[in-house]
């Protein structure tokens, strides 16, 4: 995530992404694909921009996936090894690479090595995000009146919250909780 590349492009997709989730406005979308060009694993991200932008805000639907996903973010790596294959030569060659035994053992024995708040951090993000989102559910749910646009970006996070955990399950796949 400290790459220019990954930064780039997740500046770019939040641009358009903001822009669609509060406006609606579709002509934002040709600035999340934009970020694809800058680093390939946004094209995931603008797919699941996509599903929202047409199936719409079921924040209840998008809660229990955030929240189920955090158990799945727990499961073996060997969970996601027959989704990556079945995706096709194209994209299965990219997430092979990602979830291959070599790279995974490679980053767990950079990790190793890591200092005990670098090894607290992902967590502690994970658990204020949830709380703060939880906090902004609850507040949606009483009486208060809450803005399209609000309503909006509360359904897509809970979105994107669920598919950043199921994305960490792979070892360079938690940059997407920090975005």
């Amino acid at each position: 995530i400290n790459g220019f590349r990954m930064w780039t492009a997740a500046w770019i997709f939040l641009y358009g992404a903001f822009h669609i989730i509060l406006t609606k406005n579709p002509k934002y979308f040709l600035f999340c694909l934009a970020a694809c060009s800058f680093h390939y694993s946004f094209i995931t991200a603008n797919a699941l921009l996509l599903v929202w932008y047409f199936i719409g805000n079921h924040k209840w639907a998008y809660l229990a996936f955030a929240l189920i996903s955090f158990t799945i973010a727990e499961l073996n790596l060997s969970f996601v090894q027959p989704f990556a294959e079945s995706l096709g030569p194209a994209f299965s060659t990219k997430a092979n690479a990602y979830t291959s035994e070599e790279y995974v053992e490679q980053v767990s024995n950079l990790k190793s090595n890591d200092a005990w708040f670098m090894v607290l951090s992902p967590k502690l993000i994970k658990c204020l995000l949830l709380i703060n989102i939880l906090r902004f559910f609850y507040i949606s749910c009483k009486n208060f009146k809450i803005p399209k646009p609000e309503l909006n970006l509360l359904n897509f996070t809970l979105l994107f919250l669920g598919y950043s955990n199921l994305m960490s399950v792979i070892p360079s796949g938690g940059r997407f909780v920090l975005v």
